[in-house]
């Protein structure tokens, strides 16, 4: 329940914030087919952990180093899997979502624009409901906390405009947060 529940707020989340920048008609790559696709298609965006042991997936402690190579996998199953599907915003999710602002994320250490747009509102969508969520390896954390450590990895982790609407839209989040 958790899982499904997850992916469907990440779902919502990600549409919000895609038909915001939409609407902002500030983003000439984001039209009403990728605000739909991307409500369709961000669910998908841990499809890779089906290759990933469920010890490591439920481990209640800290993964070893060994065990977050194997997780850092994830992403590059996804895309595999997801390789054939018709809109390559599917696969772009799935390989591009643990890819981090400044470089530092994984697999391929991509940085800035040189990220799917797609998979920049699925990070931010992704880590507002981890965040929010109780995991067997740490608490829930609150709404306003949770936006303060987004807010603090603007320009680091995250895209610093994608950063801005998801803070304007903030409200309609939690909203969903709660709803589901």
């Amino acid at each position: 329940n958790d899982t499904g529940n997850h992916v469907e707020r990440v779902s919502q989340y990600s549409y919000k914030i895609a038909d915001t920048m939409y609407n902002m008609k500030e983003y000439p790559e984001i039209d009403m087919e990728f605000v739909l696709n991307i409500r369709l298609l961000a669910p998908m965006h841990d499809v890779g952990k089906i290759g990933i042991p469920d010890n490591i997936l439920n481990k209640p402690g800290k993964l070893s180093d060994e065990e977050w190579e194997i997780m850092r996998e994830n992403p590059i199953n996804g895309a595999f899997i997801l390789s054939s599907y018709p809109d390559k915003m599917a696969m772009e999710i799935a390989r591009s979502h643990h890819e981090k602002w400044d470089g530092t994320g994984y697999p391929y250490g991509l940085a800035g624009e040189n990220i799917p747009i797609s998979a920049r509102i699925v990070s931010i969508a992704d880590v507002y409901d981890a965040l929010r969520m109780s995991r067997s390896y740490k608490s829930a954390y609150s709404h306003d906390m949770t936006i303060d450590i987004i807010k603090s990895n603007a320009g680091k982790q995250f895209d610093p405009k994608i950063v801005e609407v998801f803070i304007r839209i903030s409200d309609q989040i939690e909203e969903i947060y709660e709803q589901l």
